[in-house]
């Protein structure tokens, strides 16, 4: 008797918050692309018109919610993809970006520098604060700015170290880490690379530059080049991010409707602002078409809304608490209803790219430990193959910052910042290390 009615009680809920959080999204999303802040192609103009046919259809009842269930299932998959790729070439350029600024100071006249003033003033700073955290973020900090001298057996050994923590840990954690590793050394691979091929234009520009020849006209190009390739990226993922918004709320509404009690009211409840908006799109394809939404409406409709949203947060927190404790019960009488409000509260949850797929909670053993350093060490050393020193350690660089430090006390540290300093002979590499260091904290 009880079990419909902890369904029924989160799924009204989830459907609330989700239309409320989508109407939001959607007015935010109009706005932008009228403002022409968000430039989209014809693929991309597909997965927008999905989500004005979602909530069209919600009104006109068109078609079956399953049909349209499936239409954002997929849609959602190629939002993904997307993301996947434009992450995996951000990781790739973000390298770049450390070597071009390690470029920088050699086109110019720099002052020379005290090894040994420069370690104190470093070292002073680190130990400053007394919270152990901070310390050891800015002991991270100062590892993946100052010139990397260090051999590959030592980085490869302290990888190995990081993940012995994990023994007895949930798979998944492991996973986590092992996939933060391969991020920070630009490892992963675009995926559907084919969605941006003027990024795979541009990484084979940058993939033929050699650091150690670079001149002062290819470091001013590959500047310009690396800006422009920035602020593509940025534009791709804001647009990315505010599809996902929109597909994960309409999404869950879709999902959650054949358990609840009152998704008609829940609709009518937001139906104003998103008429509004969908009267004012006419022809996405025609800008000239586009009208300004109109404000009124949208004002009376979010004023009317005021307050709701932070209600719903605590029932919302009743609620799952409730689900949580029945779940086995749930499960035996409808797995179905389980799967879909619990793929709902992870639509509805704060990561928009969350997936889908069950978490792996086997305990990690030493052999899985063993087999997951060993592949990763060997992606990296497959990636070092061919590329020049500086390359190399802008890739250490980048993944000892997401290790656990390695130092066991003050002196191992004050060791290190003075090693890494005396070991650097290019005075243009170490001004450069050295201010990007104290700029992160200006």
């Amino acid at each position: 008797m009880n079990l419909p009615k902890i369904c029924e009680a989160l799924s009204d809920q989830y459907m609330e918050q989700a239309m409320i959080n989508f109407a939001s999204e959607y007015l935010n999303a109009y706005e932008q692309i009228l403002e022409g802040r968000i430039v989209f192609n014809s693929r991309e103009e597909k997965l927008i018109k999905n989500i004005v046919k979602a909530a069209s259809n919600i009104y006109t009842k068109e078609f079956g919610d399953n049909t349209i269930s499936d239409m954002l299932f997929e849609t959602r998959g190629e939002v993904m993809s997307s993301m996947e790729a434009l992450t995996a070439f951000t990781d790739y350029f973000r390298i770049h970006e450390y070597l071009l600024e390690r470029v920088k100071y050699q086109f110019e006249d720099n002052a020379e520098i005290d090894n040994d003033e420069e370690a104190r003033k470093i070292l002073k700073f680190i130990f400053e604060p007394e919270d152990n955290m901070e310390v050891n973020l800015r002991i991270k900090e100062m590892i993946s700015e100052l010139p990397v001298r260090m051999t590959s057996d030592r980085f490869f050994d302290l990888i190995k170290d990081s993940l012995t923590v994990y023994k007895g840990a949930e798979k998944n954690s492991l996973d986590s880490f092992i996939y933060m590793i391969k991020s920070a050394a630009g490892l992963h691979e675009a995926g559907r690379e084919d969605l941006f091929p003027d990024l795979v234009l541009a990484r084979e520009e940058f993939d033929a530059v050699d650091y150690r020849e670079v001149s002062g006209e290819d470091y001013e190009y590959f500047s310009g080049k690396l800006t422009d390739v920035s602020e593509y990226i940025e534009a791709k993922t804001e647009f990315y991010i505010s599809i996902q918004k929109l597909i994960n709320n309409i999404f869950t509404y879709y999902l959650v409707k054949g358990y609840g009690s009152n998704a008609d009211t829940v609709a009518e409840t937001v139906k104003p602002c998103v008429e509004a908006i969908n009267n004012s799109l006419c022809d996405i394809n025609d800008y000239s078409t586009l009208k300004s939404v109109d404000e009124e409406i949208v004002s009376s409709t979010f004023g009317s809304l005021e307050g709701r949203p932070e209600k719903l947060m605590t029932k919302i927190a009743i609620s799952e608490g409730n689900f949580e404790s029945a779940k086995e019960d749930i499960t035996a009488v409808s797995s179905k209803a389980y799967d879909d409000i619990m793929i709902a509260s992870k639509l509805m949850s704060t990561s928009d790219f969350v997936s889908f797929d069950a978490i792996d909670i086997t305990e990690c053993s030493a052999e899985m430990i063993e087999a997951a350093a060993a592949a990763v060490i060997d992606e990296i050393r497959t990636a070092f193959e061919g590329k020049c020193k500086q390359y190399r350690r802008a890739m250490m660089a980048s993944v000892l910052k997401e290790l656990p430090v390695f130092f066991v006390s003050h002196t191992e540290v004050m060791n290190y910042v003075r090693n890494t300093l005396e070991c650097c002979k290019n005075l243009g590499e170490k001004t450069a290390s050295l201010n990007s260091f104290w700029n992160t904290y200006r």
